[in-house]
C-alpha cells in the first residue's frame, strides 16, 4: 500500500474510533492491518501527530503489536511516557500562573495543551503538547503581563525585540505572544483566538461571554464553554493547515461536547452566527473521504495531514485565502502581508521607523523572488 493512502487509513480509523465510542477513550478496538514493510511508516505517522498515547489507549495490544512489531510498540510507548511527564511538569508551572493570576483579579482561561487534554480525554498526556497556552482579556493583558515578568517570566520570540511601534502594530495582528520561564517552558498568552479574523466574533468579551467558572492544577480559573472550544480549536487548526491528527482527534472530541451542550441545531445556530459552518464542514468532508480511500489534493483540506512538508509562504496564504469566502477577511489577511515578522528581524530599523517597513513589503518580496529564480537555474 502506498504510504499516503496507509496514513489516510489510520487517521481515519482513530476518528472513526473516537466518534463511536461511548467513553473519551474508547479501547479494545483492532488496530487496522499493517504488513511488515509498513510497519515504521505507521510507527512514524503516530508518533509525528503526538498521538502515541491515543493510540495506546484505543488498539488493543496485540493487534497493536502485530501491526506495528515490538521494537516499534515499545518506542511508542516511551514517547506516550514522555507525554505523561511533559503534562505533569507543565501542570505545575500552570498551578502558580493561575495563583498569580487569581491574586491579582485578573481571569484566565488555559486552553488547548495538557488542560485541554484533561477535559476532553479525561487525561491530561494523553497525547503530546510542548507548551502552556492561556487565555486573557485583551483590556487585563498589560497588567497580567506585568505580573508575570515580576515574578520570573521573560518575554521570548520576536515581540521581546520591539519597541512600542512595533508592539502596536504586533498586537493588532497577531494573536500572541510567548514568555519562557527559567526553567525553559514557554507560555502562550493569548489576547484572542480568532487572529485573522476566520470567525465572526466579538473578541472584546469572548472570555467573559464564552466561558466558565472551573479549577485547573488545584487553581481556580475559567474555561471555554463548549461551544467556544469548538471553535476556538477550529480556528488554531485551519489556520495552521489542518496539519497534525491529535488537533483532528481534540476536534472530533469538541464537537461531540459541544452537540451534548447544545444539540447539533443549537451549534449549528453558533457555527452560522459566526460563519465557521464551511470549516465545520471541511475537516469532516475530509474525513470521510479519507475513510473512502480518497487522498487529499493540493489547496484540499487534510493534504498537509498526509505530507512530510509544511507549505512555503505562497501556499500558506493560498490556504488561508480560502478558508473564508469574506471580503473583509481576505482584506486583513492581506493587510496583515504588509509586515512580515522575518523582514523584521533581517532588517533591523529603530522602533520610530517602523512604518517603513509598510512600503519595504513588496521590494523585499520581489527581490526573494528573484534569488529563488535564480537559484533554480543554478542548479
Amino acid at each position: 500500500m502506498h504510504t499516503l493512502e496507509l496514513m489516510a487509513r489510520l487517521a481515519a480509523d482513530l476518528l472513526d474510533a473516537l466518534a463511536a465510542a461511548a467513553s473519551p477513550l474508547p479501547c479494545n478496538r483492532a488496530h487496522p492491518r499493517v504488513s511488515e514493510a509498513e510497519s515504521e511508516s505507521a510507527f512514524r505517522f503516530w508518533a509525528g501527530h503526538g498521538v502515541a498515547g491515543l493510540v495506546l489507549r484505543i488498539y488493543d495490544p496485540v493487534s497493536l503489536s502485530q501491526a506495528l512489531g515490538a521494537e516499534y510498540l515499545t518506542r511508542l510507548q516511551q514517547i506516550a511516557s514522555e507525554s505523561q511527564y511533559q503534562a505533569l511538569r507543565l501542570l505545575a508551572v500552570l498551578r502558580p500562573i493561575l495563583a498569580l493570576a487569581a491574586s491579582a483579579g485578573i481571569a484566565v482561561a488555559p486552553f488547548k495543551g495538557p488542560t485541554e487534554a484533561q477535559l476532553l480525554y479525561g487525561d491530561a498526556g494523553v497525547r503530546s503538547t510542548s507548551d502552556l497556552d492561556l487565555l486573557v482579556s485583551p483590556h487585563h493583558l498589560d497588567d497580567l503581563l506585568d505580573h508575570l515578568k515580576l515574578s520570573g517570566w521573560m518575554l521570548d520570540g520576536v515581540y521581546a525585540d520591539m519597541g512600542p511601534w512595533a508592539r502596536r502594530w504586533y498586537r493588532h495582528t497577531n494573536h500572541a505572544l510567548v514568555l519562557r520561564s527559567v526553567t525553559g517552558v514557554a507560555l502562550d498568552l493569548h489576547w484572542r483566538v480568532n487572529e485573522y479574523p476566520l470567525l465572526k466574533i466579538d473578541e472584546s468579551r469572548w472570555l467573559e461571554d464564552g466561558c466558565l467558572p472551573a479549577r485547573f492544577a488545584g487553581q481556580s480559573a475559567w474555561q471555554l464553554k463548549p461551544e467556544a472550544r469548538y471553535l476556538a480549536l477550529l480556528s488554531h487548526a485551519a489556520r495552521s493547515e489542518w496539519f497534525l491528527l491529535k488537533w483532528w482527534a481534540d476536534l472530533v472530541r469538541a464537537r461531540q461536547l459541544a452537540v451534548l451542550a447544545l444539540g447539533e441545531a443549537g451549534l449549528m445556530s453558533v457555527l452560522q452566527a459566526t460563519d465557521a459552518v464551511n470549516l465545520d464542514l471541511a475537516w469532516q468532508q475530509a474525513w470521510s473521504r479519507m475513510r473512502q480511500g480518497v487522498l487529499p489534493q493540493s489547496g484540499e483540506t487534510g493534504f498537509w495531514l498526509l505530507s512530510e512538508v509544511r507549505p512555503d509562504p505562497r501556499q500558506y496564504f493560498a490556504h488561508m485565502w480560502h478558508l473564508r469566502q469574506n471580503l473583509y477577511y481576505r482584506w486583513v489577511l492581506c493587510w496583515r502581508e504588509a509586515v512580515r515578522w522575518d523582514d523584521f528581524k533581517r532588517m533591523s530599523l529603530p522602533d520610530a521607523l517602523f512604518p517603513v517597513y509598510f512600503f519595504v513589503r513588496l521590494p523585499l518580496m520581489a527581490w526573494r523572488r528573484v534569488v529563488t529564480i535564480l537559484a533554480s537555474r543554478r542548479y
